[in-house]
Formats: C-alpha cells, sequence, structure tokens
C-alpha cells in the first residue's frame, strides 16, 4: 500500500480531489521528500467556509456601493 501525498504548491481543487478519490480524511504534505505539514478534511472546509463568508461580505459592501 502507497501513501498519497500532496506538495505545498498543490491547490485546494487537487486536495479536495484526492481524499474522496484515495478514501482519506488526512493527506499528508510533502516537499523534496520531507513531511512539513499534514491537510485534514476538516481544514478544507474551514477553508470553503472563509471563502464564502468573503465573497458574502464583497458582495454587500457591492451592493451598498451601487445604492448610493
Amino acid at each position: 500500500m502507497s501513501v498519497v501525498t500532496i506538495s505545498p504548491e498543490a491547490s485546494v481543487e487537487e486536495d479536495e480531489a484526492l481524499m474522496p478519490q484515495h478514501q482519506v480524511r488526512r493527506l499528508p504534505v510533502v516537499e523534496n521528500g520531507n513531511l512539513v505539514g499534514m491537510l485534514a478534511l476538516g481544514d478544507l472546509a474551514v477553508q470553503q467556509q472563509s471563502d464564502q463568508k468573503a465573497g458574502a461580505a464583497l458582495s454587500e459592501i457591492f451592493e451598498k456601493d451601487h445604492l448610493h
């Protein structure tokens, strides 16, 4: 059995695709053959929530600017 890893430069889309494909909840982050971190499924969920909140805030700012 081989260990599935990602690089620090991997995109969120790549991370999201690898986890279900390999049925894992965590991916070791490896750079130059060295373990530099661990990405968990929960990390992606937090990132998505943050992105959604940022998008909502920008939409609200845009709407307020165009109403005045």
